[in-house]
């Protein structure tokens, strides 16, 4: 178990990278997750732990490129942080547009045209 914990630090709570670093299967490290609820709990905290500091940067980032706007007038590409924010933790950055159908549930049929600008 000490070598699956070991694995799991600097990997974000990522289970592929995980089973990577241990030379194993994702299947296998189910197994193990399964079978030890410290590992569970460990790969939980590491994905906590990774999207605290993807929340972390998107807050420093908008500070410096309010800081910078003066200067540069480009703000800092903060997408990837926002993707990581928006898949684990959609409550707090997932997309603002949800679509249902009228019983609020899906699925919705939508017809889509797409129009091109010629200027």
């Amino acid at each position: 178990m000490q070598e699956v914990l070991e694995a799991i630090k600097d990997s974000g709570g990522v289970k592929w990278t995980i089973a990577r670093k241990l030379g194993v299967t994702r299947m296998t490290l189910d197994s193990y997750i399964r079978k030890w609820a410290t590992v569970a709990n460990a790969i939980e905290d590491a994905s906590n732990d990774f999207v605290d500091m993807s929340v972390s940067l998107i807050y420093r980032n908008v500070q410096l490129a309010h800081m910078q706007q003066s200067e540069t007038k480009e703000p800092i590409d903060t997408k990837d942080a926002k993707w990581v924010a928006a898949r684990k933790r959609p409550e707090e950055w997932g997309d603002a547009t949800k679509i249902t159908g009228a019983d609020g549930e899906g699925p919705v049929k939508m017809r889509i045209t797409i129009v091109k600008d010629n200027d």
